[in-house]
């Protein structure tokens, strides 16, 4: 038998354990497990002035941001940072819609995933600044606070946009040349109620008249409407009002109030329509409460409006006003100050307790086919001197009344208070004084004057002129 040495025996041994070890470590060896991390790290905005960060919570995988009110939502792009080895979709730094809430998937290297919900809304925690151009339609809310809005500058709605303000919030204006427009094709809806009026008021710390500019609206469109709508202190401007309706422009208004204007409070330029004006207040105005271009543009004017305490107790009626249809002239408390009317067209219909102020040389023409009916109405002047206007001038022989009227002031170059050597008109209580004149210039050559009850003062060449004889009379025939 064969004998085998100690040490060649421990040589074998030691080689059988050495080739057992390798053989159990090679049987046992595995790849690297895959990670399954699948968390959003971060979520910002970075092309704000401030970046806007967003509020992760990874228990319930969501992701909430505030962003400047105002902000197009439509088109936002976030820088997102994940988990290593995991995949985001949709990818960072792609521009996503987040006027809903946008979900965001993170898959881990393992193939397992987590969806988070990104959510944008506004932030409403300080007044928002308006500034530049709003040209989509936006939704201006009550954010709650004393001042929701700031503008600061020149603030303009454009495009096609509407711009919607809801009852209860407040504008504030920053200085004397700020200002807020509503360019043609735009439209704005400020509705607020009796509870929660809407607001549009300058500088915190400048209570004063005048401390912005103005409101002015340069649209047509149908749907442009204020109701409920306080303007404080506007009309920096001596060319402008606080509220101004340029021309061609339309508006509906009721239950507004304007006050504290340092010019006028409502100025409308040639052309301008207000739809409807009911129940507004226009108030402590250092000039006219309202100024228009002419006397068409006031035919929803009425007596449930209010326009006191200005310094300008009147209407300023700018230009020549020119009527060739049916028109009524309605009573609001305070006179009209007018300088040149002329009816050419339909009848004139001037309501009882009307009261007409001529300017320097204003005169009323009844011409061609028009008609003139005035009943209660007082023609006066601006200023309370006899001569400071001409005269009622009837010109045709249709059916033209005054009754129960005044007539003063008026006579300039000897037209008389009535200048009507060939017009037909019926006289009832009409009382003419103040003529730096005659009372009437007629002709009795063709008298189609009809009257009673006319009397005269004070009229300084005499109370009748008869035209075609040269003959002054006591009354007329």
């Amino acid at each position: 038998m064969k004998k085998y040495s100690n040490s060649l025996i421990i040589k074998i041994f030691v080689l059988i354990i050495s080739t057992s070890i390798f053989f159990a470590c090679s049987s046992n060896s595995t790849s690297p497990a895959k990670s399954s991390a699948k968390q959003i790290l971060s979520f910002v905005f970075n092309d704000f002035t401030t970046p806007v960060v967003g509020i992760i919570d990874q228990n319930a995988k969501t992701i909430n941001l505030k962003v400047p009110f105002g902000t197009n939502l439509t088109n936002l792009v976030p820088t997102i940072t994940i988990s290593d080895k995991a995949i985001l979709s949709p990818a960072t730094d792609v521009a996503q819609n987040f006027t809903n809430a946008v979900i965001y998937t993170v898959t881990a290297e393992d193939g397992s995933t987590a969806s988070y919900t990104v959510t944008v809304t506004y932030d409403t925690s300080n007044p928002v600044t308006l500034s530049g151009k709003m040209s989509t339609n936006t939704t201006l809310k009550d954010l709650g606070l004393p001042i929701d809005y700031i503008i600061d500058g020149a603030f303009y709605v454009d495009g096609n946009a509407l711009l919607t303000i809801e009852p209860g919030t407040t504008i504030a204006f920053t200085s004397v040349d700020s200002y807020f427009q509503v360019n043609e094709n735009a439209g704005i809806s400020a509705v607020g109620t009796t509870d929660k009026p809407i607001i549009f008021i300058g500088p915190v710390n400048n209570p004063n008249k005048g401390s912005w500019d103005g409101i002015y609206i340069e649209s047509n469109r149908a749907d442009n409407k204020f109701s409920y709508v306080n303007i404080i202190n506007g009309g920096s401007t001596t060319s402008g009002a606080a509220l101004n309706i340029q021309s061609g422009a339309k508006l509906a208004m009721s239950n507004c109030k304007i006050s504290g204007s340092l010019n006028d409070g409502l100025y409308l330029e040639s052309n301008a329509v207000l739809s409807q004006f009911d129940n507004n207040t226009i108030e402590i105005c250092d000039a006219y409460p309202i100024s228009c271009d002419n006397l068409t543009q006031t035919a929803n004017f009425n007596i449930t409006d209010t326009l006191s305490n200005n310094t300008q107790p009147s209407v300023e009626v700018r230009s020549r006003s020119t009527f060739s249809k049916n028109f009524t002239l309605n009573k609001i408390g305070i006179p009209y100050d007018v300088n040149q009317i002329y009816v050419t067209g339909g009848t004139l219909t001037i309501s009882d307790g009307v009261t007409l102020r001529f300017q320097n040389s204003g005169y009323l023409t009844v011409k061609d086919g028009g008609m003139l009916n005035a009943t209660g109405t007082t023609f006066t002047s601006t200023t309370p001197i006899a001569g400071f206007w001409y005269s009622i001038e009837i010109n045709n022989q249709y059916n033209n009344i005054l009754q129960n009227c005044i007539i003063e002031y008026c006579g300039m170059d000897d037209e008389g208070g009535i200048y009507t050597p060939d017009g037909k008109v019926s006289l009832t209580n009409v009382a003419i004084m103040h003529s730096s004149s005659y009372g009437i210039v007629f002709s009795s050559k063709n008298n189609l004057i009809i009257h009673s009850g006319v009397t005269f003062s004070d009229c300084a060449k005499g109370n009748v002129f008869d035209y075609s004889k040269n003959e002054i009379l006591n009354d007329l025939p």
